[in-house]
């Protein structure tokens, strides 16, 4: 009996921690296909895009001669996202939860600083802002928002989208751009952009952890982040993040594990009302991107390293935060599974969580 596309891509796996490329070349290259469509079966899909990031690993040549098929990567990632999370309703759910849990704390201040780490193009600030504009019992007049993101687009897009709200508001807002990333950003620069006179601090990090790479011998760098957002005294801090280990280093561990998540999520995409098309380019463009970053990069270059909510729960533990009470959960749409428990709220689909939803608050005895 063959092997299904799974067990032969964990056994190349295998192969090449024994250093027995030759063996798993033979494996990779009779799973890279000459041609992927919107026929494409998910697994096949899925084993393709792995053999290539994998295959890259050995040899690129084989790669090139071998797959016929050449990605358009013309698309920008962040716009690719914004696709994607219409064929994957928790994104935008995950979204709304943070929100709700971050507009009812402000809501009671009468000036508020929201630091938001990777505003991207600004879609869930834009939201958030008019949340707290609708709240019954908003008391906030003046709110300053630092928006943090690697990408001067994303930062020009997401200021442009935010002034043209402001003058509908009514309240203040006032923005200011940091281009970088928060891993290399000092304590004293973040507690300078924040100031003295804007009130308290509330912290967003959606989807942009995860992207924060170890130091040589040293996987406490996400740690070191968060104990710094610690450092700046956040009533509450809301953290999304997808719930599968992409992290880890080992190699048959990280597959299985991708595997098992992207799986998930090709057959939550396949049950979205969406042309097959579509689909597609969201399986192969999207998720593939991430796929071939997991496999296709040296480990000490590759930025798709997702961790588990469990870990992600340790980390803030140890940085000094607890879990809050997640807000209840309303309008929940077709195809999510949702379970909140101890400041976690859990985004799953037919019995496997896939996002998460971390709200935390200082614990008791931290303070600045």
């Amino acid at each position: 009996m063959q092997p299904s596309i799974y067990e032969a891509l964990l056994q190349a796996c295998q192969q090449m921690l024994r250093h027995r490329e030759t063996f798993a070349k033979v494996t990779l290259e009779r799973h890279i296909l000459r041609r992927v469509d919107e026929t494409t079966s998910n697994p096949a899909l899925l084993g393709h895009l792995v053999s290539e990031a994998l295959m890259s690993r050995l040899d690129r040549s084989l790669v090139a001669s071998k797959n016929i098929y050449v990605a358009d990567f013309d698309i920008p990632q962040i716009d690719l996202f914004y696709e994607m999370a219409t064929a994957y309703p928790h994104i935008y759910l995950s979204h709304n939860i943070a929100n709700v849990a971050l507009a009812d704390e402000m809501a009671r201040l009468e000036a508020v600083t929201l630091l938001e780490i990777g505003i991207g193009k600004g879609t869930q600030v834009e939201q958030l802002l008019e949340r707290l504009a609708r709240h019954p019992r908003r008391t906030t007049r003046r709110v300053q928002l630092i928006a943090i993101d690697p990408d001067p687009a994303n930062l020009q897009d997401a200021s442009i989208r935010v002034r043209t709200l402001a003058g509908r508001l009514p309240f203040s807002v006032e923005i200011k751009t940091r281009l970088g990333l928060i891993e290399q950003m000092p304590i004293e620069l973040l507690a300078g952009l924040l100031g003295r006179t804007h009130g308290e601090l509330v912290i967003n990090s959606a989807y942009t952890l995860h992207h924060i790479l170890p130091a040589a011998n040293d996987n406490t760098v996400r740690t070191q982040v968060l104990r710094k957002l610690a450092a700046l005294g956040p009533r509450l801090v809301t953290l999304i993040e997808p719930d599968s280990n992409h992290h880890e280093e080992g190699l048959t561990k990280r597959f299985n594990n991708c595997w098992i998540h992207f799986k998930a999520v090709f057959e939550l995409i396949d049950e979205a009302p969406l042309e097959p098309a579509v689909k597609f380019t969201i399986k192969e463009k999207f998720f593939g991107r991430e796929i071939r970053d997991m496999f296709g990069v040296s480990d000490a270059f590759r930025c798709e390293r997702h961790e588990a909510t469990t870990d992600w729960v340790e980390r803030l533990a140890r940085a000094g935060f607890e879990g809050a009470t997640p807000p209840p959960v309303a309008d929940i749409p077709e195809r999510c599974e949702v379970t909140s428990q101890d400041g976690v709220v859990l985004l799953g689909h037919r019995g496997r969580n896939l996002i998460s939803v971390l709200v935390q608050r200082l614990a008791r005895g931290s303070g600045k």
